[in-house]
């Protein structure tokens, strides 16, 4: 990620950022599914240090947290055009203007942790990481398996 690129999402507040990071993770799946997304990134930003931050944009841009933001990758081009376009008109795309509304509540913590903790997740039909293993597993939710530590 060039520098520019991290500098536009770091202006992000913190549900903008969480909601993009949403929409590209599971945009896909049910509100569960995207509410446990934005959940464990959430988990994350109470271990500080440990996942890159206390920040959500620290959490989330953190190199290879979340592989929708990795350098390459097609995603990580949807999210540069999402992140350039004034969030009043997030309301054109209903998948994120749902997570960017979810995100709000998760940063606020209006939205209950529906993972039971969760730090770290995947999606079987995609991978098959070597670290869940290592691993408990919290909740099952839609194409997602939510673990931690």
């Amino acid at each position: 990620m060039t520098p520019e690129q991290l500098a536009l999402f770091k202006s992000l507040a913190p549900a903008q950022i969480l909601a993009l990071c949403m929409k590209e993770e599971a945009g896909g799946e049910p509100i569960e599914g995207k509410v446990g997304v934005g959940c464990t990134v959430r988990n994350r930003t109470y271990k500080g240090p440990r996942f890159g931050g206390w920040e959500y944009a620290d959490v989330i841009l953190r190199p290879k947290a979340f592989s929708c933001f990795n350098d390459g990758t097609p995603s990580l081009q949807r999210l540069i055009a999402m992140a350039q376009v004034q969030v009043t008109q997030w309301d054109h795309d209903p998948v994120l203007f749902e997570c960017f509304y979810l995100a709000k509540g998760i940063v606020k913590n209006i939205i209950r942790d529906n993972t039971k903790g969760a730090d770290h997740y995947y999606a079987p039909a995609l991978c098959n990481p070597s670290w869940a293993k290592k691993m408990t597993e919290t909740a099952v939710i839609g194409g997602h398996r939510f673990m931690k530590e």
